[in-house]
């Protein structure tokens, strides 16, 4: 059995290349997530990609 190798990618919050497995694209995000998220930070992109760490960080600031 071959194994793919997938490069990483680079987070659009914290800049820094992390493992395809550590996050997800910013448009799979619950919309009412994204859109908080994207008061922050107008530049996101829909398409980009944003570690878990830091999903889980906006997470805790929206529940408040």
């Amino acid at each position: 059995m071959s194994k793919t190798v997938t490069a990483p990618l680079v987070c659009q919050i914290c800049k820094k290349a992390k493992p395809p497995n550590s996050g997800m694209i910013a448009e799979l995000i619950r919309p009412s997530l994204l859109e908080f998220i994207k008061k922050k930070l107008p530049d996101l992109d829909s398409k980009g990609f944003i570690c878990l760490d830091d999903l889980g960080e906006f997470r805790k600031d929206y529940i408040k």
